[in-house]
């Protein structure tokens, strides 16, 4: 099994590798857990292996609750809700995480759900291809919450070499078993961002979590145009903004219960912009207003802008500065923003920064 290389800095601790069965972890400021097998050994890998993590985010949970005992039955119900919808595959992969971790299957549902137990998310995407970057595509994309501060340790990259499809991969909070980031090993790189500002707070739990879409998505989409046959065709549970690319070409899709159109024909070609509000002017929603969609206008226009200005020019460099750059100062990042990435197809890489934690590290994707 091909291991992953994570390339950091020299004033980062060594790498440490540790395995377990089939799959293997690699200790660094960025967890990398490697898992293979059936869906039910996966499981079980990523419970032995991630069980540090998940106490910790299970602390994190407990201390935000405290002694409210409403604000707990609510995210045991949120927690119950996502998950009587997941598909077969992904309850064996929990009872196999049940037994590699030694925590009952109700602590795994609740910490699945720490990110619909607080959703109060304003995150951002930048990809420049062509007359933009001067040659190679690169993919920017801050995650930013209201939450999370306290479990930054908590990151971590999970890379799946299922038996019954191509690898993929995910980067999030340790527990959540869906995609809000996430790789295959065609190329394709998955990023969500909060769409309810425009399309609404309505959560459909009789269907599938759509961040659970996402992720089975991966292990079936050769390339861009398959992840347009599936998007297109798949009924959305909430409101999202969906940033995808390939090596040549990036797009954003608005997604809702309501259907699904295209954003990215609002910026010139070789460069894609999203935040938190849909652009199609096809869609019937009334446009919210900056303060309703976390400054999403101000974000987004900062980010065109400041495209325009390095136009041509834009390489991994330059994008980093670009994510660097505070609202107050023309950028899109905020004291939300919890962690950042970018994507490099030419090289099968991405890096990432968690904001005042670590500086930009490299990891060899597959």
């Amino acid at each position: 099994m091909r291991r992953l290389l994570l390339l950091i800095s020299a004033a980062i601790t060594p790498l440490l590798i540790f395995s377990c069965e089939d799959g293997n972890k690699q200790e660094s400021p960025i967890p990398v857990i490697s898992l293979s097998g059936s869906w039910y050994e996966m499981g079980r890998q990523y419970g032995r292996q991630v069980l540090p993590y998940l106490q910790d985010t299970r602390q994190y949970l407990e201390d935000r609750i405290g002694n409210d005992s409403q604000k707990k039955e609510a995210v045991e119900l949120t927690a119950e809700k996502l998950f009587s919808s997941y598909p077969d595959s992904l309850r064996v992969f929990f009872d196999g995480m049940r037994e590699g971790s030694g925590l009952p299957l109700s602590t795994l549902k609740v910490l699945n759900a720490i990110e619909y137990a607080e959703p109060d998310f304003a995150c951002a995407g930048i990809a420049v291809w062509g007359d933009y970057s001067g040659g190679e595509l690169l993919y920017g994309r801050n995650y930013d919450a209201l939450s999370y501060r306290e479990i930054s340790k908590d990151i971590i990259l999970t890379i799946y070499h299922p038996t019954d499809s191509p690898a993929f991969a995910t980067l999030g909070y340790a527990g959540e078993i869906y995609c809000v980031n996430g790789w295959n090993s065609e190329g394709l790189f998955i990023e969500l961002n909060n769409g309810q500002p425009s399309a609404g707070r309505d959560y459909h739990y009789e269907l599938e979590p759509s961040t659970v879409s996402l992720l089975m998505s991966l292990g079936t989409s050769k390339g861009i145009d398959d992840f347009d046959s599936f998007i297109t065709s798949t009924r959305c549970s909430s409101g999202y903004m969906i940033g995808v690319c390939d090596s040549l070409t990036a797009r954003s899709y608005e997604w809702s219960y309501e259907g699904c159109k295209r954003g990215d024909g609002s910026t010139p070609e070789g460069l894609m912009v999203q935040t938190n509000y849909f652009v199609n002017p096809e869609w019937s929603y009334p446009t919210p207003s900056d303060a309703d969609s976390w400054q999403g206008h101000t974000r987004r226009n900062n980010l065109i802008d400041l495209a325009e200005r390095h136009k041509g020019s834009i390489n991994l460099e330059t994008m980093q500065k670009i994510l660097e750059t505070c609202i107050e100062d023309g950028g899109a990042t905020s004291e939300y923003t919890r962690y950042q990435i970018i994507y490099q197809p030419s090289g099968n890489r991405i890096w990432v920064r968690i904001p005042g934690e670590l500086e930009w590290s490299a990891i060899d994707l597959f």
